[in-house]
This record gives structure tokens, C-alpha cells and sequence, in this order.
């Protein structure tokens, strides 16, 4: 080894010893704030998820009876199969955390995530009015009621995180650990809640409330425009954005408007003009507003609206009992809904793969959405077998007709070749001649051959479609 590489192996063990000899330090930790934390735990455990895991071994059944915490950050997209937390061998089972299972296991564990300490260690609490964001939450008693995390307040309504929780239509048990974010209640049907011993240590936040607002002079809702109010009211921070997002039925964006200040509580977007969205009649939409308060964003609760005048939808619909399709013959269905009028008639028209109008049916009376017509017996035609058709559905209501979208299918079978009259599959001279001696009464073009040479679908076979075989021999 040289004598320049020793010295620079030395130099660098010095400057080793002597970083060890360097006290360590770290800035003090400081926390991070309740809301962000929420908003993190949302994201950990997202809404409409299942708080709960796969068993794939028996030691992973059991949880509860062996309080076994293991699967405390199980999250899965489906249902527990068991109430009782005793799942088999390719079941789905309930999460434990903190002594409990289901609502009451999955409230303790949010609230360990934000504050580090058990819920389990903390005094029941019934004083309330001094309910806040992280507090632990019990309605009922401890045997039979619900367990939940306060995640907001705004006066004497309180923002809810559960799981167990299945709003009416969701298609679940209670037993399924369905999770849910946003549940509003009245802080009024607590029995009693648990305050974090060092909720003190956590950043102040400021205080962010949303009411719903109108005024006829400034509010309102309309055939495609509306004007949506909400009081924002801010206290202890700066606010320096509101706005307010809009969204369809299901809850898929559509557009947004918003404030670059501040000056009032009470503030509305116009729609059209603010937000730069046209409305469609008689159809629900969804909003939230927000504010963005010393850099953070608040949100209000989900609100909806429903315009004036008439909106009708058309979705495709089938029924094995009802609807098919054949070589020959097709039943073609379509659910259809409407507000805000009267239906006096539905029908759907039928046209070929080009646009061409073939036939139409229709019922004069509207007695239910799912409507279907079969084709040869109610629309008066007789389909082709490997063909493609196209199809719309309408409805007459106050009078105005509203149309579906355009919809297609191919019907069973081997196409029919027009024009094709010996059955060879190309369309050449001998067709033609065979068509023209038929269209003279030289001979006579059986059943299939007539379906065949009727070029113009007129249910004759002339000259025109004579002239029609010519021309696709020629190739024109």
C-alpha cells in the first residue's frame, strides 16, 4: 500500500472517531395536526372498503377470543363472513384492535393512530358539549350500542368515521365492517365519548363550519342553472380560498367554482356562469363547498339538488324471460325513467347497420320502465340472419319526445348475401341474369333466392333491384 493511500485511510478514521464523539441531535418532534391526521387515516382506511382479512390459516381465525392485534391494518374490498368473529379457512373475518371488534375495535384504532394512546385507557366522558375532532364516541351502552370517531364538528353536529355503519340501500349487513366516512349526527344521541390525556399537546386548529344558506335574492334553482348558498364561518385562522365542487348523481365530477378571498360568511355559485356548467332539467346533482383555511382545506358535508323541468333516461335493460336474439327475430329492451311529467308513449325504431329506417314499435300507455319490443310480431319485420342493426328508444312526456342513445346488435347465424341468388357467396353475372329472368317471368326465384334479390328491402324483387345486382357486379 502506498504511502498517499495510508494517509488518506487515516484521515478518514479520524473524521469517523470524531463524528462519534458528537453528541446526536434531533429538532423536537412536533404533531402534526388532528385534521391531517384524519385525512391520512382516510386514506389508509378508504370509505366503501372492509375493515377486516382474509383468513388463509387457522391461526388467523380467532382474533378476539385470542385478542391477537395482527391484523389491525387489514383492509380488503369484501364483506366479513361471520358476525362473531370465528371465520374458516377462506372466509373473510373482523379485524381486533383495543378490545373489540367491528365499530368498537376500529373507533379505538383510529383514535390510537392519532393520539398513541388506547381508548380502552381513557375515562368515559358524558359532559358532550365538549365533544371534538378525535374524541371516541359510544351511542347506546357498551353491549348493544355503537362505537364511532368524531372526525368533525360544526355547532351541535358531529362528522362521523365508523365502520358497521350501511346506509339504507348499500346492500350490506351490519356484521359486515363496511367502512364509512362522513355520517353526520346531533350531538344530542351520544351516551358517552373518550377525550385523548394528551389532546392538549396537538396543534390548535381553527375552527371551520359549514351550514347550508339561501336567499331568494341571491339562490335559486331552475331548469339548467341554480345558485347554491352555503354559510362558511371561520374562527381562529385565515381563510383565503372557498369554493364549491359539483358533481352528477353518482358523485362523478363535473365541474367547480371559487373565491380567491374572503369578505363574508354567506357565499353562492351560479352555475352557469361561475362554475361554467349548463344543468340538464329535472336531474339530481351533488356539491361540496370547501374553504382553505391557513393552507389546509376544509370540507363541508355532501348536499344535492334537483332541477326543475323534465329529464328522461334510457338505460339498455334485458331479461332472459323477455328479450333475446335470433337468426330472425329480435327482443330488444330498455328501462326508462323520467321526472317531472307525464309519459303518454314509448316506442323504439329500427334501421339497418347504415342509418336506414326499417320499422318502428310502440306502446300508447306507460305502465313501468322496463319496456321490450320482439321485433317480427311488434315492429312488423323480419330480420336477417348474421346482420347488424341499430336501434332507439323514445318516450313522449308533456308532449315532447326524448330520445335514448343509438344501440346496436347482430342478429345469430350466416349473414344473407344480397344479391348472392345461387348461393355461391360472391355476387357475379349469373345472379344478375337469374334476377332479370325472374323480374321477365322467364323463371320463378324461390323464397330464399326472393329475400335475396330484394336489393332495395321494398319485399319485391323489380327491375330497380335488378339494376342494384348489376351495379355490385361492376363493382359500383
Amino acid at each position: 500500500m502506498n504511502i498517499r493511500l495510508k494517509k488518506i485511510i487515516a484521515f478518514a478514521l479520524c473524521l469517523c472517531l470524531f463524528a462519534a464523539l458528537i453528541p446526536s441531535f434531533s429538532p423536537p418532534a412536533v404533531a402534526a395536526s388532528i385534521n391531517q391526521k384524519i385525512a391520512s387515516l382516510k386514506t389508509q382506511f378508504p370509505h366503501g372498503q372492509f375493515w377486516n382479512h382474509y383468513v388463509t390459516t387457522p391461526s388467523e381465525a380467532g382474533l378476539r377470543a385470542r385478542k391477537d392485534e395482527s391484523f389491525q391494518n387489514s383492509v380488503t374490498s369484501r364483506p366479513c363472513s361471520t358476525h362473531n368473529g370465528t371465520a374458516a379457512v377462506g372466509q373473510y373475518e373482523c379485524n381486533y384492535f383495543d378490545g373489540g371488534i367491528q365499530c368498537w375495535g376500529f373507533a379505538c384504532k383510529l383514535f390510537y393512530e392519532i393520539f398513541g394512546v388506547r381508548a380502552s385507557a381513557m375515562a368515559k366522558r358524558t359532559d358532550t358539549a365538549n365533544i371534538q375532532a378525535g374524541d371516541y364516541l359510544r351511542f347506546g351502552n357498551d353491549s348493544s350500542g355503537h362505537s364511532a370517531l368524531c372526525i368533525g364538528r360544526s355547532g351541535n353536529t358531529l362528522t362521523l368515521a365508523e365502520c358497521n355503519y350501511h346506509p339504507s340501500g348499500s346492500g350490506y349487513a351490519p356484521e359486515n365492517d363496511l367502512i364509512y366516512w362522513g355520517r353526520t349526527v346531533n350531538v344530542s344521541s351520544v351516551s358517552y365519548y373518550k377525550h385523548a390525556s394528551n389532546y392538549s399537546s396537538f396543534i390548535n386548529e381553527p375552527g371551520v363550519s359549514f351550514a347550508a344558506w339561501s336567499n331568494d335574492n341571491y339562490t335559486f334553482i331552475r331548469d339548467t342553472d341554480a345558485a347554491i348558498g352555503q354559510e362558511i364561518t371561520v374562527t381562529g385562522g385565515t381563510c383565503t380560498e372557498t369554493g364549491m365542487y359539483l358533481y352528477d348523481r353518482n358523485g362523478n365530477y363535473l365541474a367547480m367554482g371559487k373565491n380567491s378571498s374572503y369578505t363574508a360568511p354567506r357565499v353562492f355559485f351560479r352555475i352557469n356562469t361561475e362554475c361554467g356548467y349548463t344543468l340538464s332539467p329535472g336531474t339530481t346533482y351533488k356539491y361540496r363547498f370547501y374553504a382553505i383555511v391557513n393552507g389546509q382545506t376544509y370540507w363541508g358535508t355532501e348536499g344535492s339538488f334537483t332541477t326543475t323541468g323534465v329529464s328522461v333516461s334510457f338505460v339498455p335493460w334485458s331479461n332472459d324471460n323477455y328479450t333475446f336474439i335470433r337468426e330472425t327475430d329480435a327482443a330488444i329492451g330498455q328501462e326508462i325513467t323520467f321526472n317531472g311529467g307525464t309519459c303518454t308513449e314509448t316506442g323504439m325504431y329500427l334501421y339497418d347497420q347504415n342509418g336506414n329506417y326499417l320499422a318502428k314499435g310502440r306502446n300508447d300507455t306507460y305502465t313501468r320502465p322496463r319496456v321490450f319490443f320482439r321485433i317480427t310480431t311488434e315492429c312488423g319485420y323480419t330480420l336477417s340472419p348474421g346482420t347488424t342493426y341499430k336501434y332507439k328508444f323514445y318516450a313522449v312526456v308533456n308532449g315532447q319526445t326524448y330520445w335514448g342513445a343509438e344501440g346496436s346488435f347482430t342478429t345469430t347465424g350466416t349473414a344473407v348475401i344480397k344479391g348472392d341468388l345461387d348461393f355461391d357467396g360472391f355476387v357475379k353475372n349469373t345472379d344478375l341474369i337469374l334476377a332479370a329472368k325472374h323480374v321477365v317471368k322467364i323463371t320463378v326465384l324461390s323464397g330464399e333466392q326472393l329475400i335475396r334479390a330484394d336489393m332495395n328491402n321494398d319485399s319485391a324483387v323489380s327491375n330497380s333491384d335488378v339494376i342494384l345486382i348489376a351495379r355490385k357486379v361492376v363493382g359500383l
